[in-house]
């Protein structure tokens, strides 16, 4: 970036900058969005030692079952966010990211439902989750940036703070609790994922509700369309 463009370090600015982040409403519902999508993975990520070895009944030299499915949906999602984007409208873009994220996870709750976790049946819709989760996390990310255009970077270690802060409660708080069933930890994502459905729902609605008429003519491709 020219050096003319950058922003020099003060402390007073970068202070305002965050406080005014943080107010934002906007900011809250969209970055929640991704921070709950992502708890649905993490939920996973940090039961996996009880859910692999107890629920499962594998080694410890088995844990490849539930990561590689998980990291191949992660791969594959960007990779097809990458190939989407510009071609289909945010908003179907977001449909096809939800419906894999509620699809996998209202499968996983069905299935423990009525049968014991086995392989493959208890981390095949961990592929479907990550795959929706990171056909829909760039999308989600850009909105959130673009929210205070100036100071994206800024925006981007907000985003990030808040990600990681509900990664830890779910990692101490609530992973250990739902741990013990398999089912509740199914039940646990899907909850997630339908709290982040809720907020980027929200976003929208309040996006349509709140953003001068002009603007809102002008910004279509940012409220989902």
């Amino acid at each position: 970036m020219p050096i003319n463009k950058r922003t020099p370090f003060n402390p007073h600015f970068l202070a305002f900058s965050y406080k005014q982040i943080f107010r934002s409403p906007l900011f809250q519902l969209k970055a929640g969005a991704i921070a709950f999508n992502f708890a649905g993975l993490f939920l996973y990520v940090a039961a996996a030692p009880v859910f692999i070895t107890k629920h499962l009944g594998l080694g410890p030299e088995q844990f490849a079952w539930q990561f590689i499915p998980a990291v191949a949906g992660i791969f594959l999602g960007a990779l097809a966010a990458n190939r989407l984007v510009g071609k289909v409208s945010i908003g179907k873009l977001m449909l096809m990211g939800y419906t894999l994220l509620i699809g996998a996870s209202l499968a996983n709750v069905l299935y423990h439902l009525f049968f014991p976790p086995a392989i493959p049946w208890s981390v095949i819709p961990l592929f479907f989750y990550t795959l929706g989760m990171s056909l829909i996390a760039p999308v989600l990310t850009l909105l959130v940036m673009n929210l205070f255009p100036t100071t994206r970077g800024t925006v981007a270690s907000c985003q990030s703070f808040t990600q990681t802060m509900l990664g830890a409660i779910v990692s101490g708080l609530i992973a250990p609790f739902l741990a013990h069933s398999s089912l509740w930890l199914a039940a646990g994502q899907l909850a997630f994922v339908l709290i982040g459905l809720g907020l980027w729902l929200g976003g929208r609605h309040y996006h349509y509700t709140h953003l001068p008429p002009d603007k809102l003519n002008k910004t279509p491709s940012m409220l989902g369309k």
